[in-house]
């Protein structure tokens, strides 16, 4: 992670595409907003989306941050996901709202269930991201090392 590529696209403002396997037991790929921590890669999303609980029970995933213009780049994570609900919105959800649209956030948001943001002079609003889903990389164990490394 820290490659100077990584830490380009680690502050991209795009989505990473988290890959998990959902409470079907069939693989999902979803786009979602990130905030790099310095340490953690963090995805927030609503406590109640599906995915909190797929990823409760099977907290295994990859994720991917690329590039869609020439030379194409790609970071791609394998690890753990840990999951919290915490109460209100999730700051690093704002950090990683702030980044992908780059508007600012209006008003005090901590414990709030939802926030607002300014758009050409229009307040946008958004609901609570209470989720917080963190990365913790990781290979997996019991695979030969050639397996392990792709």
């Amino acid at each position: 992670m820290g490659h100077p590529g990584a830490q380009e696209l680690l502050r991209t403002p795009g989505p990473a595409r988290l890959a998990y396997t959902g409470g079907d037991e069939f693989p999902r790929v979803i786009p979602m907003g990130f905030h790099w921590d310095g340490e953690r890669l963090v995805v927030c999303t609503a406590p109640t989306a599906p995915k909190v609980s797929a990823l409760a029970a099977r907290p295994h995933v990859a994720l991917t941050i690329d590039t869609d213009e020439a030379p194409f780049k790609a970071l791609l994570i394998r690890g753990v996901a840990e999951v919290e609900v915490v109460n209100g919105v999730a700051p690093e959800y704002i950090a990683a709202s702030a980044k992908s649209d780059g508007r600012p956030v209006v008003g005090d948001v901590r414990g709030a269930g939802s926030w607002r943001v300014q758009a050409d002079g229009q307040d946008l609003d958004y609901a609570a991201m209470g989720a917080v889903l963190r990365l913790r990389r990781r290979p997996p164990t019991g695979l030969p090392a050639r397996a392990a490394r792709n």
